[in-house]
């Protein structure tokens, strides 16, 4: 049976795959584990590569096999760098990208008022027909994960994913929001291409897909792995 490794993004946690879980749970086992400094693990990880070796470690302290990597935002990108690992037997990439471009309007934002610029981030990742009760659930997961939400950011913009592009030669997918304004179609396409993946939109969903549609991503998640069996 495959294991589902669900790595979340910046100033998130493990649980916000909840929505997700029940529609894959039976078909492979499914692990949503907190990044360090997130949700309950304790630590902090001030890079993109550094997360990525965590990972890998809690894939080897867990003796996990035929894993297929599921990474949202940031956590996309530290799977990208995790992927030529022998462990990791398919990826897939959820609004993310070879690059993370943060705008300094955040960074800064992130230090002189954290909660406003907090608020911010949180509209800017749904699409506009998204309820108001589920932007302000995202807005407390962040507070909630405040210490490393500069960190990640941060990471993100430094970060890129190109080279290790290149050694990636496992079946890949990448899916984004039709309304993602977070990761733009343009730069998810580019990944696509760049990982030789299939490519699928989420539709009526910005940047977290796995909150607005989760039906619809965890369809596209089966999909990909039933024709990779």
């Amino acid at each position: 049976m495959k294991n589902l490794v669900f790595i979340h993004g910046a100033g998130n946690e493990g649980d916000v795959w909840r929505y997700v879980k029940p529609y894959l749970k039976g078909s492979c086992k499914i692990h949503t584990p907190d990044l360090p400094g997130h949700g309950k693990t304790d630590g902090t990880v001030t890079s993109i590569d550094g997360y990525a070796a965590w990972v890998l470690e809690y894939i080897k302290k867990n003796r996990l096999s035929d894993v297929v990597l599921i990474g949202h935002s940031m956590g996309g990108a530290v799977c990208i760098k995790c992927a030529k690992d022998e462990n990791i037997s398919a990826l897939v990439v959820v609004d993310s990208g070879l690059k993370l471009p943060v705008s300094p309007k955040i960074i800064n934002g992130l230090k002189e008022d954290l909660q406003k610029t907090i608020k911010t981030i949180a509209k800017w990742s749904f699409s506009k027909s998204a309820p108001e009760d589920m932007i302000k659930n995202a807005v407390k997961m962040m507070l909630d994960n405040k210490k490393a939400i500069l960190n990640d950011f941060l990471a993100c913009s430094s970060y890129s994913g190109y080279e290790a592009a290149k050694d990636i030669n496992i079946p890949s997918m990448v899916i984004v929001g039709d309304s993602d304004v977070m990761t733009p179609l343009e730069l998810a396409k580019e990944t696509s291409q760049a990982l030789k993946a299939d490519f699928a939109t989420i539709e009526n969903a910005g940047h977290m897909v796995q909150i607005e549609n989760p039906k619809m991503l965890s369809q596209r998640i089966f999909d990909f792995l039933k024709d990779i069996k």
